[in-house]
């Protein structure tokens, strides 16, 4: 019979102008993503070794995707000063947990704001079983909520009075429709507005001189989403959970970037990073079924 040769060319994308009434960051990325995401540092990254696995995958529409996966591997590790305060929300489980893990080992105070008390002390019994020296504390936060991030910043400030290091890493993926208890949706709510709203309460305590940095985690995401001004909440469009997920993000980056250059603008010392930790088999991804172990995905 006769063959069909399948030949996948990739190009640069001509991308349409913004549509008036949503932020759409791709240009503005390419533009900024060198002065925000490789500001300069003391010393030069540990060597690593980059991993390529490309993978093709055809939808039962036909329609060919192609997904590249870059793993590294090599040296790692955090080198910080006794005196280092951090706080992480998110501390908990999968990347929270690790970050916490390495801010430990390397020398910081450890701040694990997570939602979940029990779950949160047991990942700090985890901590310290690896990290005995480490000076670590437990306070309670849920980022999707107004008030127990106000109640969060009054507690920190009593018990640590200054700040070096925030790291807004906790979030939600692809969940179904709900509301905090204000009304926003809760993607938005937990991986936008809480990293908003707790960085503001928070910059007044972060210590004048030293590396001081707010570290928000982020996701390529943001390049499949837009964040329509008359309608963040979902409150007319029909709900798409992974459209959702895209938006939060967007928001997300959109808010790291200006307030790295209202920082840079007002002589602070602070520095705002934007982060994207890839994909990671982590327990985020319990309520999506792209996302599983199971899924093709996943096993990626």
């Amino acid at each position: 019979g006769r063959r069909q040769l399948l030949a996948v060319r990739i190009e640069p994308r001509v991308e349409p102008r913004p549509v008036v009434g949503e932020i759409d960051l791709r240009a503005r990325i390419a533009h900024e993503s060198q002065s925000l995401m490789h500001r300069p540092r003391n010393r030069p990254p540990a060597p690593r070794a980059p991993r390529l696995k490309i993978i093709l995958y055809v939808d039962g529409n036909g329609i060919l995707s192609v997904f590249l996966f870059i793993s590294m591997t090599g040296p790692r590790g955090v080198t910080a000063t006794t005196d280092t305060i951090v706080v992480v929300t998110g501390a908990n489980a999968g990347l929270g947990f690790e970050t916490a893990l390495e801010l430990a080992r390397g020398g910081a105070s450890v701040v694990m704001a997570c939602r979940n008390p029990e779950r949160a002390e047991k990942a700090r019994s985890d901590l310290l079983a690896r990290v005995p020296a480490a000076t670590t504390m437990v306070l309670p936060l849920d980022v999707s909520e107004p008030e127990s991030i106000r109640a969060f910043v009054r507690e920190f400030s009593d018990r640590c009075g200054r700040l070096d290091v925030l790291v807004n890493n906790a979030g939600i993926v692809a969940v179904p429709l709900s509301r905090n208890s204000v009304g926003h949706e809760l993607q938005l709510a937990t991986n936008y507005l809480g990293a908003f709203a707790l960085t503001g309460q928070l910059l007044p305590l972060f210590r004048a001189g030293g590396r001081a940095r707010v570290v928000n985690v982020g996701s390529h995401a943001n390049r499949m989403g837009k964040l329509p001004l008359d309608d963040p909440n979902w409150e007319r469009t029909p709900y798409h959970e992974f459209k959702a997920y895209a938006r939060a993000k967007v928001a997300l980056l959109s808010f790291t970037m200006e307030l790295e250059r209202r920082l840079r603008r007002s002589g602070s010392p602070v520095i705002a990073l934007g982060a994207h930790p890839g994909i990671a088999a982590t327990e985020i991804r319990r309520h999506s079924p792209m996302l599983t172990a199971t899924s093709w995905l996943g096993r990626c």
